[in-house]
């Protein structure tokens, strides 16, 4: 590799979008396949990739601040706000809808699980945190706040299907992994196109950097 290649795959810019294209080119594959569940991971990877840096890699609560910063400043970017409210109220307004009411990516409703409590708030909840993210949806300059509600969905979705605790192919739950992967399979390329018209952005410094040795 020459130092002219390698200054430029090292690029704090340049390697967010090769990483992240090197994952939502396989995850595109796997969608034609049907494979809902490696698409999803495979997107998400992708996804990662735009946004993470050494705090998320080193403290797992940094995770979900490091996201909704980056879909903050992709909003902001997203001029006139017209793709990611598009992608919401023109192509996929039932796939929102669908994985804001399904309970099992709903954090409190496992939570209420696990710690056994009598009295069960998360319906309530998840109902008030749902008709906050739709209204939000409904207005194109504050789709942020709605995004960031459906991404805290997905982590949950995520968090099952990394950490095994999902069956790959299973036949349980299979709704939501096929609509997660059919939303992710749309927002990411947006986030992609919009990272990449702004090269003067500061996205940060992406963790392991490549070493020329």
């Amino acid at each position: 590799m020459s130092e002219a290649d390698f200054d430029e795959l090292s690029s704090n810019f340049g390697l967010r979008e090769r990483r992240s294209n090197s994952w939502s080119e396989q995850a595109q594959k796997l969608m034609a396949e049907d494979d809902f569940d490696g698409a999803f991971l495979f997107y998400w990877i992708a996804f990662n990739a735009l946004y993470s840096d050494e705090r998320t890699i080193e403290y797992e609560t940094g995770e979900r601040d490091a996201q909704i910063q980056f879909i903050k400043k992709i909003h902001k970017l997203d001029r006139n706000h017209g793709r990611l409210y598009d992608i919401f109220w023109a192509e996929f307004p039932n796939t929102i809808r669908v994985l804001l009411s399904n309970r099992f990516i709903y954090g409190r409703y496992w939570r209420e699980i696990r710690e056994s409590e009598e009295e069960s708030h998360w319906a309530e909840q998840m109902r008030s945190a749902s008709q906050s993210a739709m209204r939000s949806l409904k207005t194109k300059g504050s789709a942020a706040r709605g995004l960031g509600i459906v991404f805290e969905r997905l982590n949950v979705l995520r968090n099952q299907l990394a950490h095994g605790s999902s069956t790959y192919g299973g036949s349980l739950n299979r709704e939501q992994v096929k609509t997660g992967a059919m939303f992710m399979h749309k927002i990411v390329p947006i986030f992609q196109d919009i990272f990449r018209e702004n090269p003067e952005t500061d996205w940060g410094v992406p963790p392991y950097p490549p070493q020329n040795r």
